[in-house]
């Protein structure tokens, strides 16, 4: 359920070319970037929402 939208962009832009410059394939950095944004859009604020790395490694997983 989301609870706050905000950062929700800027999360998936900010982990998409993160993703993009570590040499990542664009579907991988996509879903990378799909699943960090959806994670933080649980969370009230743009910061309390960005997953951390590891986080998203493990929503990539699931």
């Amino acid at each position: 359920m989301a609870r706050d939208t905000t950062g929700a962009g800027d999360t998936f832009n900010g982990v998409l070319i993160t993703r993009l410059a570590v040499g990542d394939e664009l579907d991988d950095a996509v879903r990378a970037a799909n699943v960090a944004a959806a994670m933080s859009v649980a969370f009230v604020g743009a910061r309390a929402g960005m997953p951390r790395a590891t986080e998203i490694e493990v929503g990539i997983k699931a």
